[in-house]
């Protein structure tokens, strides 16, 4: 049995390497009316709700040789084959933030096992170049000119900065490792793309593009800079792969706008390709939850396209029987939102968060008591019950965008700024795809680059 292929770019929920564990060594520290395994929303039988696909890194689950020999319920063995599909992050950017020491083939060995044995698809190990602002790639870069490595020969031929094609460097060493050594049919390979604007882009592609492997991932500011991204697919869709990737994921973004434009993109490209899946993934669920925060309700419409988080220690009532649920329905009722807009999840504007776990959990579960009037902690327990939330808010929340894009006509779901990316990457894929006329489909992109980029302003500002 196979999953079926999606009409929509797929949100990619990145999994804590601690809340995996669960089941699986990891307990609860006291006692609830489910189990840790119903955590696990990947088994269709257990989970309290059932989602097949997820991200899952390196940088945290293969940190060291020890974390990498854990079984998870990510595990490829105690997964359902054919029912599940995970990507597998390769830890570069905890790399570059210096929490993995990098110790070149070693490294390389460690990651790539652990990919063959936890992912369906894989990313390469990449050097990112987000880093070289912050001088994180000097050292790197003094290592491989002691190495013999011509940085300088590079910048020569490019153009780009010495820490650019240091960082190049190394993942094209990475690449050659991991082409080298891997198992025929134990994972497939996504060929990273990093670069900080078009000209480092643009160089980077025509480095790694020979690896030829099973698909791309866009990284950096790739995630949203739309101009960035249709020249590279039109560099694919030229030297011939395009038409044969089996996957794209975008790294780190997950918000409403990103996602429905991808899905836009996803569909022109199955005008050449049928066969292609589009992926985006962040730990937002995950990673928020450890500071207590939780999703109460979302709004998909033209003012505001967002999921809204609060602390819970700040907003949680003394009562300690309500429930998480409750507590984001009263909150959700709080906001400038018409009530008749919060009254069912079939409606397109306001969605308050209304979970399986939320259901279950009460304040007295999340957090502890409170000590001779002062703030409130969370409980362990707790932390883990808000990712749980957090994930399936997020989900149902993309599942309510493709029902809009499948169902809304008028795109008043959307902000009128990604309606207008939305239209020029249609135009784009009209000229390449359908029209055949390169010159005029990257005359589009250069046109319309302060359309396509918008979003990424928005969001990097």
């Amino acid at each position: 049995m196979k999953l079926a292929l999606s009409n929509h770019a797929l949100y990619m929920p990145a999994i804590s390497s601690a809340y995996a564990r669960y089941g699986y060594g990891q307990r609860f520290k006291n006692s609830y009316d489910f189990t840790e395994k119903q955590l696990n929303f990947l088994d269709p039988n257990e989970g309290m709700f059932n989602y097949p696909y997820a991200l899952y890194s390196a940088g945290q689950a293969a940190a060291t040789d020890g974390a990498a020999q854990r079984t998870t319920f990510i595990t490829k063995k105690e997964r359902y084959k054919g029912l599940t599909t995970i990507i597998g992050d390769s830890g570069g950017f905890q790399i570059q933030q210096g929490t993995i020491k990098f110790e070149g083939n070693k490294t390389c060995e460690r990651i790539l096992r652990w990919l063959e044995g936890t992912a369906d698809y894989s990313m390469t190990l990449d050097f990112p170049t987000g880093g070289i602002g912050k001088g994180r790639m000097e050292a790197h870069r003094n290592r491989l000119t002691r190495a013999g490595h011509d940085i300088a020969g590079m910048t020569a031929r490019n153009g780009q900065s010495l820490d650019f094609n240091a960082a190049l460097k190394q993942s094209i060493l990475n690449l050659d490792y991991f082409v080298t050594n891997r198992k025929a049919g134990a994972t497939k390979f996504l060929n990273v793309l990093q670069g900080r604007n078009e000209d480092e882009s643009k160089a980077w592609y025509e480095e790694v593009k020979g690896f030829d492997l099973e698909g791309w991932a866009f990284a950096g500011l790739h995630q949203c800079t739309f101009s960035m991204v249709l020249n590279r697919l039109l560099d694919m869709w030229d030297d011939g792969y395009l038409q044969k990737a089996e996957w794209i994921h975008f790294l780190g973004i997950s918000t409403f706008p990103a996602a429905y434009l991808f899905t836009a993109i996803l569909r022109c490209i199955r005008q050449v390709n049928p066969a292609i899946s589009i992926s985006f993934d962040t730990s937002n669920a995950f990673t928020t939850a450890v500071n207590g925060l939780f999703y109460a309700w979302a709004r998909q419409d033209k003012r505001v396209s967002k999921a809204e988080q609060y602390k819970l220690s700040e907003v949680a009532p003394e009562d300690e029987d309500v429930s998480l649920n409750d507590l984001c329905a009263h909150l959700s009722l709080s906001e400038d939102v018409p009530k008749q807009q919060l009254t069912a999840w079939n409606n397109v504007f306001a969605l308050p968060a209304n979970t399986h776990i939320g259901s279950k959990v009460r304040m007295s579960d999340l957090l502890s008591p409170r000590i001779q009037g002062g703030s409130r902690r969370m409980t362990s327990d707790g932390i883990t019950f808000l990712m749980n939330h957090n994930a399936d808010f997020l989900l149902r929340c993309f599942r309510r965008l493709n029902s809009n894009i499948d169902n809304s006509t008028d795109h008043e779901f959307m902000p009128p700024s990604a309606v207008m990316v939305k239209a020029c990457i249609e135009q784009v894929f009209q000229a390449a795809f359908i029209d055949g006329n390169m010159v005029m489909a990257r005359n589009i992109i250069g046109q319309t680059q302060a359309t396509l980029d918008r979003l990424a302003i928005e969001r990097f500002q």
